[in-house]
């Protein structure tokens, strides 16, 4: 579950931290009383955001059963629960946010709120939507503004061509439109996140069943056991019906994974 914290942190984070960064900057002629307007800002994004991370340790991560709709919905809403609880945005105004901040930093000019947003796009999706910049402006024969009505209905007509093939994606992978999706997006964002937490629990469990055997060479060096020390072993071994296979958890489940991490964090 630690695991899960830190990649849960490192993105709120990464989408968190320039939309504090845009409300401190905004916020400066008002904070003339603060030494670092940004550090005191981001320091209680921090605090709060360690405050979310800790109530998420007592929610219940279904692994292996992120295909059971039932289970994942209970899990996205106790998410959002938890980020509305200790005044966390959910993941929509942080994009929303975001995106205000690119708008602000970039003025009036597309090309220049572009630049900044397409490093966070799909590599496909961000190429598309340069291509149609570039064919409007080449028509218009100068850069697109903001302020230029025409040219930006002609641009977002170029950018619904454009995203046609992105939104069939969409919706052949989650059966519903892109509408429907944004509606229901804590859903969605749910099970994406336990699929991916899914994806690195097995591959933790892999490592550890290809890994080095407790009892055997690669981690414990028997051959520093005298005889007498070594029959003691293997008699505490047989005494107890466990052999070394029984140090690893190789036949784990992601189900007794789910469990066991709950356990040991709702004992707290």
């Amino acid at each position: 579950m630690l695991q899960v914290a830190r990649q849960l942190g490192a993105r709120a984070l990464r989408a968190q931290a320039p939309a504090a960064l845009t409300t401190a900057l905004r916020g400066k002629a008002t904070d003339a009383g603060s030494k670092d307007f940004v550090l005191d800002y981001l320091k209680e994004e921090v605090s709060q955001l360690e405050t979310f991370l800790n109530s998420c340790k007592k929610i219940y991560y279904p692994l292996g059963e992120s295909d059971n709709d039932a289970k994942v919905r209970k899990f996205s809403e106790e998410l959002a629960a938890a980020k509305k609880a200790t005044g966390t945005p959910d993941s929509l105004s942080r994009m929303k946010n975001l995106l205000g901040f690119y708008e602000w930093q970039s003025g009036d000019s597309v090309r220049e709120y572009f630049n900044f947003v397409s490093p966070s796009m799909r590599p496909e999706n961000a190429s598309a939507a340069m291509q149609a910049l570039d064919t409007v402006e080449a028509k218009l024969g100068k850069p697109l503004l903001r302020t230029d009505a025409a040219g930006m209905k002609a641009f977002s007509e170029a950018l619904n061509d454009a995203a046609a093939a992105y939104f069939e994606e969409v919706e052949e992978k989650t059966g519903q439109s892109v509408d429907a999706v944004l509606q229901d997006y804590g859903f969605h964002e749910g099970k994406a996140h336990l699929k991916q937490v899914e994806e690195d629990a097995q591959e933790a469990i892999k490592k550890a069943r290809e890994g080095p055997r407790i009892v055997d060479s690669g981690s414990f060096d028997l051959g520093e056991l005298d005889a007498d020390a070594l029959k003691e072993l293997k008699d505490a071994m047989a005494a107890a019906k466990v052999s070394e296979e029984d140090f690893k958890d190789v036949g784990i489940s992601l189900k007794q994974v789910a469990e066991q991490l709950h356990k040991e964090n709702t004992a707290a």
